[in-house]
């Protein structure tokens, strides 16, 4: 845990080159959690699990190739993936063939009206930033 944010949690450290660190600081508080597998927890009601939300702070490369599993036809995830993971992170999506939405996490949609707040993209245009908030899915979305 971090000792003074408590938004900003995570499963291990930012490494030297995280782009976090500039941010979080090298101070943290080692706490021992218990987890449980994906089907530990679901068991047999994974087939209805539609709508997945991912801000893990940068360990969604490590959970989103078992997320494409999930095996709902209307599957949707919300995800944050941070530079230099941005490519790894969203690989299984690309991989499935999920389509990709943009959720402009700049907000000047909000104030500036000039964008829309979610608009489709590719994998390829995301790849370049610093970091992006998307949706994934398995269908097209109705905008």
């Amino acid at each position: 845990m971090h000792p003074q944010h408590d938004a900003w949690n995570r499963i291990t450290p930012p490494t030297e080159n995280d782009p976090d660190r500039t941010y979080m600081g090298q101070e943290w508080i080692p706490v021992t959690l218990k987890a449980d597998t994906r089907s530990g927890i679901l068991s047999k009601d994974i087939e209805r699990v539609s709508f997945i939300k991912l801000d893990i702070e940068g360990a969604e490369p490590a959970v989103t190739p078992d997320i494409t599993a999930f095996p709902h036809p209307n599957l949707v995830v919300a995800l944050e993936a941070k530079f230099p993971n941005i490519r790894v992170t969203l690989q299984p999506f690309q991989d499935g063939e999920f389509y990709v939405y943009d959720l402009h996490n700049d907000y000047r949609w909000v104030y500036e009206r000039t964008v829309p707040a979610i608009t489709q993209t590719t994998y390829d245009e995301l790849g370049g930033r610093s970091m992006v908030d998307v949706l994934v899915s398995r269908q097209p979305l109705e905008l």
